[in-house]
């Protein structure tokens, strides 16, 4: 893509240079490194970055703990994937992913820069700076789990939404911009009778716009904090929805305003 940069190894066959990955074998036996909440797994192949990764993954601790006020005390398993040949069947889309455990760690594997599934970066950013961006988005996954009961998880928006709000992602714009066009996806389907809703509800099920729904799950977010009172706000709306199961319910209990309310305020507040 136009603008983005990426390290890919590449060698030649048959006279043609093609992408290419070492073997398991080749990337050397995993090393166990212990930080005071990280176990971290790195491979000697990706030697060159592994101390960079470790040192993203701290910060990313840093910035939840200083946008919470609170960080786990539980320790995670970091891995440092150097190529994909060592997680074959994992989802590819993600550079970094949070794995709920409920025995033993929580796990968050990272596809190391420079491997192919790392994929593209700003090269104006650096890829160091955006990884720990993605890294800060999957922890805050990690303290929704771990310091706040998972609160609102019934609602796809609100922990995705965290998530990007606390990395302070640019996704945000996207929601700004649909704004303007009139492509917001609604927070709700309320119209339609499919099974497979196309609304913010279901944020995973999305047939398309998948980074619009980032963004517009933040800009909820950032909403809820300006207009309602900060992130307690946030939580006091995301229990409330545990206990009512119904948006609409606990919209009310939380901020004495109907669903249709609030949605017309926000559309409002992404117009400004």
């Amino acid at each position: 893509p136009e603008g983005l940069a990426a390290d890919w190894l590449f060698r030649q066959v048959d006279g043609r240079w093609v992408l290419s990955e070492p073997t398991v074998e080749q990337v050397g036996a995993p090393r166990i490194v212990e930080h005071e909440h990280f176990t971290f797994t790195t491979y000697p192949w990706a030697g060159d970055v592994n101390n960079e990764v470790i040192k993203r993954m701290e910060n990313a601790r840093l910035r939840v703990q200083e946008r919470l006020s609170q960080a786990p005390a539980e320790k995670a398993e970091v891995h440092i994937i150097p190529i994909y040949g060592l997680t074959r069947g994992t989802n590819p889309s993600f550079i970094a992913q949070y794995l709920p455990s409920q025995e033993g760690l929580d796990r968050i594997m990272i596809y190391a820069p420079r491997s192919f599934l790392f994929g593209f970066y700003d090269p104006q950013i650096g890829w160091e700076q955006d990884l720990e961006n993605v890294l800060t988005h999957e922890y805050t996954h990690m303290a929704h789990e771990r310091n706040f009961d998972n609160a609102g998880n019934l609602a796809t928006w609100m922990s995705e939404g965290l998530a990007e709000y606390v990395a302070g992602s640019t996704s945000i714009t996207l929601a700004f911009e649909a704004a303007r066009t009139g492509d917001i996806i609604p927070i709700v389907d309320t119209e339609s009778d499919v099974l497979n809703k196309q609304d913010l509800a279901h944020f995973y099920s999305l047939d398309k716009d998948i980074g619009l729904a980032y963004g517009l799950s933040q800009s909820l977010v950032t909403y809820i904090v300006e207009t309602y009172g900060g992130l307690d706000a946030f939580w006091k709306l995301a229990r409330a929805l545990d206990e009512t199961q119904d948006l609409d319910e606990a919209l009310r209990a939380a901020f004495k305003v109907t669903y249709t309310g609030f949605d017309r305020g926000w559309r409002a507040w992404l117009a400004k």
